[in-house]
Order: structure tokens, then C-alpha cells, then sequence
């Protein structure tokens, strides 16, 4: 029996980086069997960066990270119907905070009630 919710999850990246981490890859594959099992379940999945380097960079970056995730749900056999992707301006946060950037290296991902 799926879980009556899952919740919401952070995946944290590398700088730079938008390679899934084996931790990722087990709450994703945990994710997956929830949404296979749940089909009127619904999560946004949504990326983020921290504040280092070019802007226009890191929107490119936080789309990566969104869609790598999406796709390995995908990949897993969850419907793309259940999935919400987000990436803009969500640097936004990070911006004032120069301490602990690897917080802000993330994907968010919030079921949807």
C-alpha cells in the first residue's frame, strides 16, 4: 500500500553540476514507485542555483537539474502528466546569502494536493 503522501524532497547537486547524486537516485526511485502507484498524485519539480557565476548561466543550469529529474521519473515509468517542471528566477534567495551556497543547489520537488 503507496503511502497516503510523499511529501516534499530536496536534491542537492555539485556546483556546476546537474549529475544525480546515488542519495537523488534513491528518493527518485522511491518517488517513482509512489507516482506509479498513485496516479492521481501530482508533484512540480522545480530547480534551483546559488548565486556564483553568470546569471543567464545558471537559469540554463537550474532547467538541467529540473529536467534530470523529470527525466529519470520518466525513465522509471511516471507519466509525464504528473509532472510540473519550474526552473525561472528562482536564484532569487540566493542572492543574499554568500554562506552555505550548497543550499541553494537544489531541485525541490512538492506533491501537489
Amino acid at each position: 500500500m503507496p503511502y497516503p503522501t510523499f511529501g516534499n524532497r530536496n536534491l542537492y547537486f555539485e556546483q556546476s553540476k546537474f549529475e544525480l547524486k546515488s542519495e537523488n537516485r534513491l528518493i527518485l526511485d522511491s518517488l517513482a514507485i509512489y507516482l506509479q502507484q498513485k496516479m492521481n498524485a501530482r508533484i512540480n519539480v522545480s530547480g534551483y542555483t546559488d548565486n556564483v557565476g553568470k546569471e543567464t548561466l545558471n537559469a540554463i543550469l537550474a532547467k538541467y537539474r529540473t529536467q534530470v529529474v523529470a527525466n529519470y521519473l520518466k525513465n522509471k515509468g511516471v507519466k509525464a502528466t504528473q509532472i510540473n517542471l519550474d526552473w525561472e528566477n528562482h536564484n532569487d534567495e540566493s542572492k543574499k546569502a554568500n554562506e552555505e551556497l550548497y543550499r541553494f543547489r537544489k531541485v525541490v520537488i512538492e506533491e501537489i494536493n
